[in-house]
């Protein structure tokens, strides 16, 4: 009985702790791409780099614009290097590359380039409020780089590259993440690096987790740090969410469990009750026995009843939760314009509700011929009683 008792809240437990999600067959996510530091081993110093990440696009669509200023330190005679800008995909666009103010130009390389593992992206992404795991990321261990040749004078300089890169998004109701990762790793190839100033832009109201302690003001998250923090930063973003659904989700699956065991108790009870009202009832007859007949028509309607109550509250407390918490116009425009759903999620959701109704209907039949059996079994006894 444990053991049965045990699977049976696992099922609960797995059946409304799924995301409720909409929509046809089709790809969940979109791909990553990769975005990091300049390539190039060099005698050069980085003295300081202001990175700024501007995801304010993402509201409507659009795509992360990165901006990074580096401070270049050569102590040695002018330096000539071929540079690569790790940005990962054909999708990278709208390059500006400036040298103390002077446009640079720069192309993306002809065949991809493998990567250092150090350099590769990372496996997941942090976890928002209401999730428990990292979320997936991974990537590729090569990317096609933007190359560029820079002419380094000695002293300090100025470099400045600025682009657009699109992020990936992770299918989910009512409100989709966005992943984005930074890499940093290959600025460990330069001559030494300090000082870097960090500064996050997010649409107003939008959650971010990042692998980085960051102090946040109004919609900016900025920090600053002596050397190289981590080899990638982690972003996850998500529109903001009723707080009413991250409580109906972090107890649903007790509120379930305590409905399940109040219904089949309550069918129990009750059943027991009609039993014991017919047999009060015939009192005054000799050789009184149940009726089946009679008790059957109480039976299904318990059965009926119970399952009703299960199967709607499943309802309501995973796929249910779209109806009340829908997805906002934007997101459902960006949803349809990328293709992406939850695949078969929706239908294995409504297997499972329809299982665990048709358990419940099984339960509280079963339960119900038991009482009468019972009753039967007491009440020929009580005849023999009576015969002797």
């Amino acid at each position: 009985m444990v053991i049965r008792a045990r699977g049976l809240h696992f099922f609960l437990i797995i059946l409304v702790s799924l995301d409720f999600v909409y929509g046809n067959a089709g790809p969940s996510e979109t791909t990553n791409v990769i975005v990091g530091e300049p390539i190039g081993l060099t005698q050069v110093a980085i003295g300081r780099e202001d990175l700024e990440i501007d995801f304010r696009s993402l509201t409507v669509g659009g795509e992360a614009r990165v901006t990074a200023t580096y401070q270049l330190v050569n102590a040695s005679a002018t330096e000539t290097l071929q540079l690569a800008f790790a940005l990962g995909s054909d999708a990278s666009h709208s390059h500006t590359i400036e040298m103390d103010g002077v446009a640079v130009s720069g192309k993306l390389a002809d065949s991809d380039r493998d990567l250092p593992s150090a350099w590769w992206p990372p496996k997941t992404t942090p976890p928002l409020r209401g999730d428990s795991r990292p979320l997936r990321f991974g990537g590729w261990s090569s990317i096609r780089p933007l190359l560029f040749d820079l002419t380094i004078p000695t002293g300090t300089s100025v470099l400045t590259v600025s682009y657009t890169e699109k992020v990936k998004i992770i299918f989910a109701r009512p409100a989709m993440f966005r992943q984005f990762a930074y890499i940093l790793a290959p600025a460990k190839s330069w001559s030494s690096f300090k000082d870097l100033n960090l500064s996050i832009r997010v649409p107003d109201g939008w959650e971010m987790a990042t692998n980085l302690n960051l102090k946040k003001s109004l919609n900016t998250f900025s920090g600053r740090f002596e050397s190289i923090p981590v080899d990638a930063i982690e972003f996850t973003l998500r529109p903001p969410i009723d707080t009413r659904l991250f409580v109906i989700q972090r107890y649903r699956s007790y509120a379930m469990l305590a409905l399940f065991i109040l219904v089949i108790v309550g069918s129990w009870r009750s059943g027991r009750k009609k039993i014991l009202a017919s047999r009060d009832q015939a009192l005054g007859r000799s050789h009184y026995q149940p009726s089946l007949a009679h008790h059957a028509k109480n039976i299904v309607l318990h059965a009926i009843i119970a399952s009703c109550i299960i199967g709607f509250s499943c309802y309501w407390v995973s796929l249910g939760l779209g109806v009340l918490f829908p997805m906002s116009s934007s997101e459902e425009s960006i949803r349809r314009q990328l293709g992406l759903s939850d695949g078969y999620t929706q239908i294995f959701i409504f297997i499972g509700i329809v299982l665990l109704t048709f358990m419940t209907l099984v339960i509280v039949f079963v339960q119900g011929f038991i009482q009468f059996y019972i009753a039967k079994r007491a009440a020929s006894a009580t005849a023999g009683n009576a015969g002797n």
